[in-house]
């Protein structure tokens, strides 16, 4: 059955592409008018996507917590195992944008829409200067009523491995005042780190309750995240895929 889901993930790919080079363009032109705008177009292409990755591979998800959600500004800390999340997270919550690697934002098409929907480039190889900026992209985001969506642990992590999440997160909450809200998956057990197959499968998605941050330490938020995430992962990781 292999060389059936790669066959399935090749169709999606040409999708993905096709519609990437299609939609960059009107990105381009609501971004004339407003960020608005350009959010909405953002979102449909990403539900357009995920349901296009339903169908063509079957990966069918289920979101828990949604009524942690409001449509104040906040910053989210999601756990990052595979590309779905990067895809499905903007259709899923309210007016948000990502804090990403700068190269991304240099791939034709998809990078060039990641720019005009306003998401925030980071260049880790520059320090303390690249979080300086992402200070200053993350307080005007705020100041606009755009939630900002981090994956703290800085890349891709396989399913039921845990690495040390970035400060760089937790430093922009505490920048901005504003609650962090820890969001869990298990999108790497059907979309793999670095492979090119998807794999049919349930994704669960939970979004966590907001950590009021008042008081705390840059380690203490990502503490308390961390802590949040991990527990949450033991209980959905154990589903199987199909």
């Amino acid at each position: 059955m292999k060389w059936w889901y790669a066959l399935r993930s090749c169709a999606y790919y040409v999708v993905f592409f096709v519609t990437s080079a299609l939609w960059v363009w009107t990105f381009m032109i609501t971004a004339l008018f407003s960020f608005k705008l350009t959010y909405q177009a953002q979102r449909l292409w990403c539900w357009f996507n995920v349901w296009c990755c339903r169908w063509l591979c079957g990966l069918r998800y289920e979101v828990h917590g949604k009524e942690h959600l409001c449509d104040l500004p906040v910053i989210f800390f999601s756990k990052h195992q595979s590309a779905w999340e990067t895809i499905a997270l903007p259709f899923i919550l309210p007016y948000s944008c990502f804090v990403a690697k700068k190269s991304l934002f240099q791939i034709p098409f998809f990078g060039w829409g990641m720019y005009f929907a306003k998401h925030i480039p980071i260049d880790r190889g520059q320090g303390i200067k690249a979080l300086k900026k992402v200070i200053e992209h993350g307080k005007d985001r705020i100041h606009r009523g755009i939630s900002i969506l981090l994956f703290p642990e800085g890349t891709r992590v396989a399913p039921t491995q845990t690495v040390a999440f970035h400060k760089s997160g937790a430093m922009l909450a505490k920048a901005v005042g504003r609650p962090v809200v820890p969001i869990a998956h298990n999108a790497g057990q059907c979309w793999r780190r670095n492979s090119f197959i998807k794999y049919p499968g349930k994704i669960t998605v939970v979004i966590g309750p907001p950590i009021d941050i008042t008081g705390m330490s840059v380690d203490q938020i990502n503490q308390s995240a961390s802590d949040w995430i991990c527990a949450t992962m033991a209980s959905i990781e154990s589903e199987s895929v199909e």
